[in-house]
């Protein structure tokens, strides 16, 4: 094993005292510490970044969910006032056609929920 040279102890006393962080460099302790405050800084704004965002998202979500809600109860009550009609004979419509009508409206409904709770909730 090789014997360290005689005058390690005063390298690092230099190199400690005059704060140079490697050799070769001529960064000082002082400009690493403020290189990582900045670095820091840069983290912390970024994720606050990430947080507005999200908090943006969340509400923007709550507002369409809210819009999407009441336009499927109103497309619900017009099919449903649609075969009110039909049943008090105030309007005729053929049994193929309401058959169309519910099952259409089935699918429509149950597909527009699943693409909101896609939407609303989605996988990462």
């Amino acid at each position: 094993m090789p014997k360290p040279p005689d005058n390690l102890v005063d390298e690092f006393k230099s190199v400690i005292s005059n704060d140079i962080i490697s050799p070769g460099t001529d960064k000082t302790l002082e400009e690493y510490k403020l290189y990582e405050e900045g670095r820091q800084q840069a983290e912390v704004d970024k994720l606050k970044t990430e947080v507005d965002e999200a908090k943006q998202n969340l509400t923007e979500r709550k507002k369409y969910a809210f819009w999407i809600f009441w336009m499927v109860v109103g497309w619900l009550l017009v099919i449903l006032g649609i075969i009110i009609f039909v049943g008090f004979k105030k309007i005729e419509l053929s049994d193929s056609v309401i058959l169309a009508l519910i099952g259409s409206t089935t699918v429509n409904v149950t597909t527009f929920f699943l693409a909101v709770i896609k939407y609303l909730f989605p996988t990462k």
